[in-house]
């Protein structure tokens, strides 16, 4: 007679719920993972896979043992997993300035260049040195400490070697930076200088300071701090956060008691999901809902979303409008791009108005404008802003139709230009696209009033509702609306 297994089910947020009975099985729905109970919490069933050993003994040393991982015992039928207890992390916030184009001497380390929509840190290729601080000006009895020894005088803010052959016992290095406050940023830290800041645990020798383009992962809520967060970069309300280990966590084994196969289970489970959809995995920033999405399976695993895209309505959107009036004056005409007799409709910076003029008179993307044409290049430019939790604005080339009518929704997608007397009108085609979650309780409210007269299911202020007195053939009922039985008392 075989054994039967029941396993709890429901999202990975509710499964706490379902207690941490040891050896019990947990099934998250939304996110197709499988855990177990230990006693304390419900740990997930190797997440990087099962390595079976013949004895207790053949368990390897915690530092060296696979993460995720469960190491199956044979002669005591356990499984072990290396856990990390009383570890401490936090987050660290560093400024990130926004830029229109990349500033090498920055006074922070991380800016973002809204022309390129990409990150940026400062790399410094530099050597350290210890060094003895003192709180004198000049170092006092240089013949206690050994020859080439640094040290950093703060009643004169300068720094001094050790040199027995000098008359003084030392010697001034004059390209140096003592920064008693600010910490080192490619505004202050010179290339060819030593640079001291007191928070510093050395004097530093700056080499070259490089950018290097690198993506932080852009959150709207700054997760909890843990060692799966370890020396990763978060982008929240425009700091760049960096998360550091406090406390170093003991690694200890951990036992899971069950007679259950659990390999077996869990490829068991996992193939109930295989081979329906494509499933594409992300995290933090939620992709754009597009025609590219479509017909694909979307989790965040963590927060248990499950989404899928669904495709809305196509219209057609009113970029930019602009009416030329006459003007008789010769100037460059500045705020609308070096065009003479433009006039923004909606007026002004407030408006959505097409510009047109040289590519050097292009303003500031987002100030106003929402199409630019460059006459010198013969290219047309849309105001966009990027997504994932702040806000900031580009220029994105693109391609323009011009055509003498408003364009229809059927037609294809893009940008439009229309000339109408002396108005320019952009327009664009487009399909709109929606994410749908579908793991969320999307069952509607049900509610049923009694208007007037007799109890009858057609007296009832219903939508999409049918109640009836007779059971009913499959064949006779409508798609799109609920049936039921209302019972006389």
């Amino acid at each position: 007679m075989s054994n039967r297994v029941l396993i709890k089910r429901g999202l990975s947020k509710d499964l706490y719920k379902a207690g941490v009975i040891e050896g019990e099985l947990k099934y998250a729905t939304d996110t197709n993972r499988l855990y177990i109970g230990n006693g304390n919490e419900n740990i997930e069933i190797g997440a990087g896979g099962i390595i079976n050993i013949d004895s207790y003994n053949d368990l390897p040393e915690e530092v060296i043992a696979k993460p995720d991982t469960l190491y199956y015992c044979r002669d005591i039928k356990s499984y072990f997993f290396v856990r990390e207890i009383n570890g401490d992390y936090i987050f660290n916030a560093h400024s990130c300035y926004n830029n229109s184009s990349l500033n090498p001497t920055n006074s922070s380390n991380y800016q973002y260049v809204t022309s390129e929509n990409k990150f940026y840190k400062a790399v410094y290729d530099m050597d350290g040195y210890h060094y003895v601080m003192s709180s004198s000006s000049t170092p006092e009895n240089p013949s206690l400490y050994e020859d080439g020894t640094y040290v950093v005088c703060s009643g004169s803010s300068k720094l001094y070697q050790i040199d027995s052959s000098s008359s003084a016992g030392y010697v001034e290095i004059s390209n140096f930076v003592y920064s008693y406050y600010t910490q080192m940023n490619p505004s202050n830290a010179v290339v060819g200088k030593f640079f001291y800041y007191r928070g510093n645990d050395e004097i530093y020798y700056i080499n070259a300071i490089n950018w290097e383009q690198f993506q932080p992962v852009i959150v709207d809520t700054l997760p909890k701090p843990e060692k799966r967060h370890l020396n990763m970069y978060f982008y929240y309300s425009s700091l760049i956060y960096i998360c550091t280990e406090v406390t170093q966590g003991i690694l200890s084994w951990q036992e899971i008691k069950t007679d259950v196969d659990l390999a077996q289970v869990k490829i068991e489970v996992q193939e109930m999901l295989s081979n329906r959809l494509e499933v594409v995995e992300y995290s933090y920033q939620q992709p754009e809902a597009s025609a590219e999405a479509m017909g694909k399976l979307y989790m965040w695993r963590e927060y248990g979303e499950y989404k899928i895209c669904v495709r809305g309505n196509k219209e057609v959107l009113t970029i930019a409008t602009v009416t030329k009036t006459e003007s008789s004056g010769s100037g460059s005409g500045s705020g609308l791009g070096g065009l003479i007799g433009l006039t923004p409709i909606g007026g002004g910076s407030s408006g959505n108005p097409y510009m047109e003029g040289t590519y050097a008179n292009r303003p500031q993307a987002g100030n106003g404008c929402n199409c630019y044409y460059a006459t010198d290049l013969d290219k047309y430019y849309i105001s966009k802003t990027n997504s994932g939790g702040f806000s900031s604005y580009y220029w994105e080339e693109v391609q323009m139709i011009i055509q003498s009518y408003a364009p229809f929704a059927d037609q294809t997608e893009g940008y439009y230009k229309v000339v109408s007397g002396n108005t320019t009108t952009i327009y664009q085609v487009v399909t709109f696209y929606n994410w749908v979650n579908i793991v969320e309780d999307q069952h509607p409210q049900v509610s049923a009033q009694k208007a007037s007269g007799q109890w009858d299911y057609d007296l009832f202020r219903l939508t999409n509702f049918v109640f009836d007195y007779q059971e009913r053939d499959l064949s006779s009922m409508n798609i799109g609306y609920i049936y039921g039985v209302i019972e006389d008392v």
